[in-house]
């Protein structure tokens, strides 16, 4: 099956990136459990969107193994991950929208907006794979992963260098 040594390293970056969580855990004052509401959501959100990367590295590798085709498990996997970006940007924002105002502020609209129509791009990809629209591969279920490792890399950005914000 073509892309699973890709997939597999992309597992890894996915776990070494939840596995930062407690380097950014230990920074400042966030050690004795002085964490604002924005950073806890960031910490959250990171640590999801890095596994999710990593199980969903695995998904179609396991699918395929099971018996299914090539096809089959591209089709089912960007399924699947279209399915997860839509519940997690529900939950991001959710938790976004509960947190106090001045907790808010701290959020870029830029990134948001920038954040939102990537996620657009990547789903009209992955549906497409997932319907057979285009010949179900490798190429759009890669970019909705790494668009996950992506999300991730910048919360963590975002906790590391507004830590005394």
């Amino acid at each position: 099956m073509q892309g699973t040594d890709i997939l597999i390293s992309t597992a890894a970056i996915g776990v070494t990136l939840a596995g930062f969580i407690g380097i950014v855990a230990t920074v400042g004052n966030r050690d004795q459990g002085r964490w604002k509401p924005a950073e806890r959501l960031r910490l959250v959100f990171m640590f999801t969107a890095s596994m999710l990367a990593g199980l969903f590295s695995y998904l179609p590798i396991l699918i395929y193994r099971l018996g299914s085709s090539a096809s089959a498990a591209w089709s089912f996997s960007s399924a699947a991950l279209a399915i997860s970006l839509i519940a997690l940007s529900v939950c991001y924002k959710v938790g976004r929208s509960q947190l106090p105002p001045d907790a808010r502020a701290g959020f870029s609209w830029k990134f948001g907006i920038w954040i939102q129509v990537t996620l657009v791009v990547v789903l009209i990809f992955l549906v497409c794979n997932a319907l057979g629209l285009s010949l179900p591969g490798f190429g759009p279920y890669l970019l909705g992963v790494l668009w996950l490792l992506g999300l991730a890399a910048l919360q963590f950005t975002l906790l590391l260098f507004r830590m005394d914000s």
